[in-house]
């Protein structure tokens, strides 16, 4: 303490050590002793000493108090301190019948009831930045209990910028929450339908009852299992919506299309299992939903996905996702190749697919150049055994689904059934001459045979990458391939124009020899198991083999 910043410290403890000095007890007081000067000095030690208690322990009695003081303020300011008296009473009410009906100790109970921040999924919650309001959390109550809660805090609501609430359908929400509601931004509603397969019906949905109608800040909105008729107010201006388990019977398709009218800005669009029970005419003149980057369909009818997808037009990067049960194909759910071309120009930005033959379906799965461009379609496995979903989507791949720019296509789990036959599989590759790379997983045998090139039929003509893996392929098999398909004086373009293969790469293929490889390395880059095979030429520089990636051979 004796830098000049401690200097006022200092003066001040000397000041204090002075004032104990003179008002300390007559016993303390020092005095001179010719016979005894030790005496003096024990007493002025003393003195010392009971300064520096006096001094800690002023300094210790304001410090809490001070601290005290910051404490109290810091409460006042948190959300529990300004919630209604008779909303924690109604709290600690229902957290002693909870006590009561279980012989848990309160210290060993799991965190049933409490106060919550908002984005908790559970029942509701209300929060604003300048002034947040939280709501009562607690899984077991009733919803008499929460008709209590949303009716104590109703006259908030103007300040609710998020509200989320579980297990009300929606004539007990126009009930609870008929005031305005100026400042909300996000709403989610879930009726609590426990068996998913359940709609529930707009029957009883009154289009100006819930929060008077007016909110108009609102931009996200997610609806599950709550039959809110579409004429609602709360469908304008929004770049979010998701409907899920929902049969409008009073709405009709038109009245959505007049949703979606008022929201241009909408960004993200999702429809899990809803139904419209009126006629499904498209639009004449599409929507422009030109800031739409994610749009998913799932358990929809077809004809449902086919009118929306006519009276909408979207960007040309998109995050698409169609998933239908079953008896769907991609002729019933894309309307025809015009109007897709005009309503969904994206298409054309996909490069890549990966189709696989899932247990219940089958299911493709594309991007294009830039992230923002992803599909993925699943059709189930249809009721009619003589059009397999692997018949009606792949066959439909560069048909009904337009690929003009597709360079890369992949299969897994391909297998030859009575109903899809290596004919199909040949149609299929027929209808997309443009991909570069193919790659075939665990298909069966007489797929890779169509690979191979005659006079009369040269499938994928401009392909230059090979990829077979966990493949029944023989050598024999895989040399006629190769023999079809590789320049005899190794990679390259003839005169006419004609692209050969380039590279092969095989991966857990024990019926192909690495002697079979060998003789075919000087005319094709090959990597077998992710090893490179080197040329005569490279062996001079390097070994035998080489760590590659069986994926940087293509090109």
């Amino acid at each position: 303490m004796d830098g000049a910043g401690f200097e006022p410290l200092n003066q001040m403890l000397q000041a204090l050590h002075s004032h104990i000095r003179r008002n300390a007890p007559r016993y303390l007081q020092p005095r001179l002793n010719e016979d005894d000067p030790l005496e003096g000095l024990d007493q002025e030690h003393a003195i010392a000493v009971l300064a520096g208690h006096t001094m800690a322990a002023a300094v210790d009695r304001y410090m809490q108090k001070k601290a005290r003081a910051i404490k109290s303020f810091r409460n006042g300011l948190s959300p529990i301190y300004r919630l209604p008296s008779e909303l924690l009473a109604l709290i600690f009410e229902l957290l002693v019948h909870a006590l009561d009906n279980s012989h848990q100790p309160l210290r060993d109970m799991p965190l049933e009831i409490g106060i919550v921040p908002a984005g908790s999924p559970e029942l509701g919650q209300l929060n604003s930045p300048t002034e947040p309001m939280m709501l009562a959390h607690a899984r077991w109550i009733h919803n008499a209990n929460i008709a209590s809660l949303c009716t104590m805090l109703c006259p908030h609501l103007h300040r609710w910028e998020s509200f989320s609430i579980r297990g009300l359908d929606i004539e007990r929400l126009q009930q609870l929450l008929p005031s305005r509601a100026p400042a909300l931004r996000r709403l989610h509603m879930d009726g609590g339908v426990i068996d998913n397969s359940e709609l529930v019906d707009d029957y009883r949905s009154i289009p100006h009852a819930l929060f008077n109608g007016y909110t108009p800040n609102l931009r996200s909105v997610d609806i599950i299992a709550v039959g809110l008729n579409l004429h609602s107010p709360i469908f304008r201006n929004l770049t979010r919506l998701r409907l899920e388990l929902i049969d409008y019977v009073t709405s009709t398709i038109q009245d959505f299309f007049d949703s979606l009218a008022a929201c241009p800005r909408l960004t993200f669009l999702s429809l899990n299992q809803i139904s419209f029970s009126q006629p499904q005419r498209p639009l004449t003149r599409p929507l422009e939903l030109f800031d739409l980057k994610e749009l998913g369909f799932y358990c929809i009818y077809p004809e449902t996905i086919n009118s929306i997808l006519r009276s909408i037009q979207v960007p040309p990067l998109l995050d698409f996702s169609i998933e239908v049960s079953k008896g769907a194909s991609l002729e019933m759910l894309l309307p025809p190749l015009p109007i897709l071309l005009r309503n969904l120009p994206y298409f054309l930005e996909i490069t890549h697919i990966n189709a696989a033959s899932l247990l219940h379906g089958v299911a493709i799965d594309g991007y294009g150049t830039l992230p923002d461009c992803k599909i993925y379609i699943n059709l189930g496995v249809c009721d009619d055994a003589h059009d397999p979903p692997q018949r009606s989507l792949f066959r439909s791949l560069g048909v009904d689904l337009p690929l003009s720019n597709l360079e890369s296509l992949a299969f897994d789990n391909l297998r030859e059934t009575c109903c899809f036959l290596a004919e199909d599989f040949a149609a299929t590759l027929q209808n997309l001459p443009t991909i570069t790379a193919l790659t075939l997983d665990r298909c069966s045998p007489c797929f890779e045979d169509v690979l191979i090139a005659t006079p009369r039929s040269r499938l994928c003509p401009l392909l230059e990458f090979l990829e077979l893996q966990r493949s029944e392929i023989t050598d024999e098999r895989l040399a006629a391939i190769i023999e079809s398909r590789v320049h005899s004086e190794g990679p390259r373009s003839d005169e006419e124009g004609r692209v050969y293969l380039r590279a092969l790469a095989l991966a857990c293929c024990p019926g192909v020899s690495r002697e079979l490889l060998e003789t075919y390395k000087a005319r094709i880059h090959v990597a077998l198991d992710g090893k490179r095979l080197l040329t005569t030429e490279d062996d001079s520089d390097s070994q035998a083999d080489e760590e590659v990636d069986g994926q940087n051979l293509n090109g």
